[in-house]
């Protein structure tokens, strides 16, 4: 039991206190139904830094720290300012800009689920530009309460207004305990049914890093925010307790990374494609990678981007390449060939048949054919047969890893780009030094954004429609921090990368891996920037000859491949899991669907069912079929929130209904067509088409 101080004379002290006390034990009752872990941590709880006052003449509670109080004895009327000024911002009617909705034309490649989408779109009376942003309806989506306090502005809020999804961040775990005293939870958290999105979100707990607290806590928040797709990112409000400078810090992050998120959705059509491919390759007998050996730690790893800085730096390679293990990634082969520099192996993450230009752009199929290449299961088969010996390796953000891979073979975090996919199997096989070249990020002018020895630069190199796709606008470029303290350009693209590519440095942080940064571009969080003559320095005093050795291991006998046993069970599994799915969301969707109230809760149930049923089941089916749900929620809820006139946006929300249903009705038959055709290299005409071409024609 805390320290109970009270603030004036009272005939019975401890009938007041009992009063407290039974609220108490009343929540905790509650959460050891619901909430078990809560009531599991605080039923013994004793207070560590703070005291409990109880205001007898208020009846309320607060909270004194070091002997002073934190609310100054108005804990409640600070919470109704706090929940007055937060509504002036965000009330009813108000406009919130945040991820723009997507408009005719930005879904453009003629595929199955694009085209769907593209066609809804176009029934939207909303357009680039009519739009002025979202409409706060008369209720919250959804908001992260920043922080709990004693809970009075939680408590509130919820009094005035209805929120669908509710997320409550709290790392103090004095203030959460003294909450127990001063609200009722079981009020506030009855009554809600997760089924339709009427969640609420305990994220209560003090990170056991002290370095990296504030860290910690955005991956704790993240990770239940991109389950609500799409309130979040389109209408997720965040709600700073007392203003503090940590929580803004936070709700930052989230923003910053909003485009991270998006990015990684994948969509039906590519997932099918890499499928398609996928079946190919390993029908077709391709080895998968070894399993991690010790012994090679010591082996200097140069992964090789082809970004600007690669010129500035490329002499230095050359000085020390017989020490060091190299990997060409993508379009870098091409700057490396140029100079002479022949890599240890080449990697490719992008599937697309279009990446087979790259190849030709050298003009030396035979130079090719001497290369090594190492890339994901679903590669395109035909990029892989232009090189001599081959491997791949299941992606952990992909299905196919979940039909097929075992722990030894799967590679988590090689995505957006390949040289995040270098940059992860360095990690992946233990290598202690890992140094970046030409993974900028970034560029100084938009006139130079790759290495002048690419094929961005040489007229007529590059296919029309990959030419389109890779080019770079300037209205899409914004400023980022570079390694020299100045600004430099990046683009959405890049920024994703980059940030991936810190999130896997952070994480093998820990265990002895680091990783130098040898590019002059973007500033890249825990690679520390080496100059020229410190790398040479280094790498120089490594022996040469490691890497051959590693290479024998990489390339060896002992790789295993797949059964067509395995094959035809994997196909029979997603057959029979795309009936189920199909029958299952068409129940949830056809809910009447009369506002945008109800709206939100059907995406909730959908966005709900592909986490917490399809996911744990059926994973492998879950990524199969994720990216084409998230989209069409993406379109409905935000052409939903930015029309403003209500007869349009009922309306639309009816269109959505009904090309939803569509969509579900004709997808499990594409699927089958796909998937059970007799598997030819020869006559699989998807095998030598780009996404950006019609699957028919």
């Amino acid at each position: 039991m805390p320290i109970v101080r009270c603030n004036s004379e009272m005939t019975d002290p401890q009938a007041i206190f009992k009063k407290f006390n039974d609220r108490r034990e009343a929540n905790l009752a509650f959460f050891e139904k619901r909430f078990k872990p809560i009531y599991d941590y605080f039923k013994d709880y004793k207070l560590a830094d703070a005291k409990i006052n109880i205001l007898t003449e208020t009846e309320e509670v607060d909270l004194w720290r070091d002997g002073v109080s934190v609310y100054n004895g108005t804990a409640k009327k600070q919470a109704e300012e706090e929940v007055i000024e937060f509504k002036k911002a965000y009330s009813e009617g108000s406009t919130v800009i945040s991820f723009v909705p997507p408009f005719a034309d930005d879904y453009r490649n003629p595929r199955f689920m694009a085209r769907a989408v593209d066609r809804l779109i176009k029934k939207s009376p909303l357009t680039k530009a009519s739009y002025r942003g979202y409409k706060v309806p008369d209720f919250y989506p959804a908001i992260a309460f920043m922080g709990v306090g004693l809970g009075y502005h939680i408590e509130k809020f919820l009094e005035e207004s209805y929120v669908n999804a509710i997320y409550i961040l709290e790392p103090e775990l004095d203030n959460f305990a003294a909450s127990l005293y001063a609200i009722d939870w079981v009020k506030i958290c009855e009554g809600r049914n997760e089924k339709e999105g009427a969640t609420i979100h305990f994220l209560v707990g003090k990170p056991n890093d002290k370095e990296n607290e504030d860290y910690v806590l955005w991956g704790v928040l993240w990770n239940a925010l991109i389950k609500n797709c799409p309130a979040f990112p389109i209408m997720t409000l965040f709600f700073n307790h007392d203003r503090s400078p940590r929580y803004d810090k936070i709700s930052d992050k989230i923003n910053d990374d909003l485009l991270v998120f998006m990015m990684s959705w994948g969509n039906y059509d590519d997932e099918l494609n890499q499928l398609n491919q996928a079946i190919h390759n390993l029908m077709g007998g391709m080895k998968i990678i070894p399993k991690p050996k010790p012994g090679y730690e010591q082996l200097p790893v140069v992964v090789v981007g082809s970004g600007p800085s690669l010129d500035d730096r490329i002499e230095s390679l050359k000085q020390v390449r017989d020490s060091v293990f190299l990997i060409s990634c993508g379009s870098s082969l091409k700057p490396l060939y140029a100079n002479g520099i022949k890599p240890d192996i080449h990697v490719e993450l992008e599937c697309d048949y279009l990446m087979v230009d790259y190849l030709k752009q050298l003009n030396d199929p035979e130079y090719i054919k001497s290369l090594k290449i190492v890339g994901p299961s679903h590669l395109n088969p035909v990029l892989f047969s232009w090189f001599g010996e081959q491997r791949c390796y299941f992606k952990k953000e992909s299905g196919i890893s979940s039909l097929f891979g075992r722990e030894d073979d799967i590679v988590e975090d090689g995505t957006p780009t390949c040289t995040n996919l270098a940059l992860a199997l360095a990690c992946h096989y233990r290598f202690e030094h890992i140094y970046l070249f030409g993974m900028d990020f970034g560029f100084h002018s938009i006139e130079k954004h790759h290495s002048a020895d690419s094929a961005y630069y040489e007229e007529g190199a590059l296919d029309a429609v990959l030419e389109d796709v890779l080019s770079i606008s300037k209205t899409e470029t914004f400023f980022v921090d570079g390694v020299d303290g100045n600004k430099l350009l990046t683009t959405p693209a890049f920024f994703t990368a980059k940030r991936k590519a810190e999130h896997l440095v952070r994480n093998i942080a820990d265990v002895g891996v680091t990783v130098h940064n040898c590019s002059n571009g973007a500033l890249i969080d825990r690679a520390l920037w080496m100059s020229p003559e410190e790398f040479v320095e280094q790498v120089g005093q490594v022996k040469p000859g490691m890497s051959g050795k590693f290479l024998g291991y990489l390339f060896g006998d002992q790789c295993r491949q797949i059964t067509q046993a395995e094959m035809d069970r994997a196909i029979q599994l997603l057959i029979h899991t795309m009936d189920e799915f199909v029958s299952d969301m068409k129940k949830m969707l056809n809910e009447p669907l009369d506002d945008v109230k109800q709206l939100t809760k059907c995406c909730y149930r959908l966005n709900w069912y592909m986490e917490d049923i399809v996911q744990p089941r059926v994973r492998e089916f879950y990524f199969l079929t994720r990216g084409a749900v998230r989209h069409f929620l993406y379109v409905g809820f935000s052409h939903a929130l930015g029309l403003w006139d209500e007869g349009e946006r009922d309306a639309f929300i009816k269109v959505w209904q009904q090309d939803f249903n569509a969509f579900l009705d004709d997808i499990s038959a594409h699927f089958r067509r796909i998937v059970t055709k007799k598997f030819d290299a020869k006559t699989d005409s998807w095998l030598t088409k780009s996404i950006m071409h019609d699957e028919d024609a």
